[in-house]
């Protein structure tokens, strides 16, 4: 009798492995996007800084100063929260990986077991069919 084809469990765990390709990539592209958005936080709170220090030496009024140290201030509280948040994506980057990694083995080593039990029913019909000639061999030979 043949041995239990293996071929739906490999394209189910094809699905598994693409589904976690996919997940992997979102959670790449979504790192990529919270370290841009963090970049641009601190380039903008390091260019209000030089505009803020240039206007000093020129001479500003103390609203324009309060309002610059304001938007300072909040860009460095949004810089903090986008730090936080992409140490999290960092992390869900580094689950998402791991995850990928255990699909990939188990699906090879499905692939494996399928190979070697496919060889192992090709040799089990190679030995069958040899004993089968070996039979008519033997028939023909006794007439």
């Amino acid at each position: 009798m043949k041995p239990f084809s293996l071929a739906t469990v490999l394209n189910h765990r094809k699905r598994l492995l693409d589904i976690a390709r996919g997940r992997f990539a979102e959670a790449q592209a979504a790192y990529a996007q919270a370290r841009e958005r963090l970049e641009r936080c601190r380039a903008e709170r390091a260019d209000l800084i030089e505009r803020l220090a240039a206007l000093q030496r020129a001479g500003i009024d103390i609203d324009t100063h309060i309002r610059f140290s304001n938007r300072i201030d909040l860009l460095l509280t949004e810089a903090q929260r986008l730090q936080h948040d992409l140490q999290k994506k960092h992390e869900l980057v580094l689950r998402e990986r791991t995850h990928l990694l255990q699909k990939s083995k188990e699906h090879r080593v499905l692939e494996k077991l399928k190979e070697r039990q496919d060889s192992d029913w090709r040799h089990y019909l190679d030995k069958k069919e040899a004993k089968m000639l070996d039979e008519i061999a033997l028939l023909s030979r006794n007439r």
